[in-house]
């Protein structure tokens, strides 16, 4: 397993995880381009994402999420009040709500389902 900090710090955070068959960014809080240019550095394509992880909706963490969803379809994985929070932001553009997939908070998880 891969994992590469393609940017982090309050000006954007973009985090690379991935296996030869699954490839996974946490964040895309830089332009869609920067999110291609540092893929493109450890030799992966953007069209290969299977998912982005959004952290939260502050703006380095989601600055590039709309190019990103439209150009590559990427399904985008956060909570149901964040992906709520990112569907209102004008800025990011329109991109397919479809590729939104809600997930659970841990803390909302009973602990018996981590024993």
């Amino acid at each position: 397993m891969r994992l590469v900090s393609i940017a982090s710090g309050s000006s954007g955070n973009c985090i690379y995880v991935g296996t030869e068959n699954t490839h996974i960014l946490v964040d895309a809080g830089i332009s869609n381009k920067r999110i291609e240019e540092g893929l493109h550095e450890i030799g992966v394509k953007a069209d290969e994402l299977d998912a982005v992880v959004i952290t939260h909706e502050h703006s380095d963490h989601v600055k590039g999420l709309g190019v990103l969803a439209r150009k590559h379809g990427v399904p985008i994985y956060a909570t149901k009040e964040t992906l709520e929070e990112i569907g209102e932001m004008k800025y990011l553009g329109d991109y397919p709500r479809e590729l939104f997939c809600p997930v659970l908070p841990m803390w909302n998880l009973q602990w018996e389902t981590w024993r």
